[in-house]
């Protein structure tokens, strides 16, 4: 019990890295072994080529040159979906990982919206950090695949949502369109998820565009 309280004090004071019971037989000494694994392969050309869809091969061929064993390999690899960089995707019935800081600049896909219900949140600053969180949390209610650096389409009980920021204005804009008695319990579902990525000091404000009235928002 006193070992697992050192190492746990150890572990928030940054000194060293633990993750608890289930990775007992692995604990980081210098925690820099892992960022700079991480940042490997976040930096690797070979990962931007890919748009971030890397695979075993390549992890290898970035890794192994810098002395990470096949082991250590998926230690970084867990460790990077522990931060929330990166997610298991399954595509050509390989498994891969999708490394969220890497996704497309150009959101790949335009949407034609009728009347969507639409809601904004307006920030004093927007750290880049917070809508790759939100992909991440999402990732498994995408619709199609559908995300690129700064957004993501959901489909979420039967609708379709839109989430995207635009980190220059300080602002996560929101479109949901599908059954009306559905799209306020979409919505719903999105503002607690970000609500949830959201630290107190960043003082969110929710807001709501006045039909008709392009530009023009009322608070929530």
């Amino acid at each position: 019990d006193e070992q697992r309280t050192l190492i746990k004090y150890l572990h928030d004071l940054g000194i060293m890295l633990t993750y608890g019971e289930e990775d007992a037989d692995t604990h980081v000494l210098r925690p820099t072994w892992v960022t700079k694994g991480c940042y490997a392969l976040i930096n690797s050309d070979a990962a931007k080529a890919a748009k971030g869809l890397i695979d075993r091969g390549l992890i290898n061929g970035v890794l192994e040159p810098l002395g990470y064993g096949r082991r250590e390999q998926r230690f970084i690899t867990e460790m990077m979906t522990r931060f929330q960089l990166a997610f298991e995707r399954k595509e050509d019935g390989r498994e891969k990982h999708l490394v969220v800081p890497l996704l497309p600049v150009e959101e790949p896909y335009r949407q034609d919206w009728a009347h969507p219900l639409q809601f904004e949140v307006h920030y004093k600053t927007l750290p880049k950090s917070l809508i790759s969180r939100f992909i991440f949390k999402m990732h498994g209610d995408a619709w199609d695949a559908r995300w690129w650096r700064t957004g993501i389409f959901l489909d979420l009980d039967g609708c379709h949502a839109r989430v995207d920021a635009d980190t220059a204005a300080g602002r996560i804009y929101i479109k949901v369109e599908g059954p009306t008695e559905r799209r306020k319990k979409a919505l719903l579902v999105i503002r607690r998820e970000l609500g949830g990525l959201t630290d107190a000091g960043l003082k969110p404000v929710e807001r709501a565009p006045v039909p008709d009235h392009p530009g023009l928002t009322v608070s929530y």
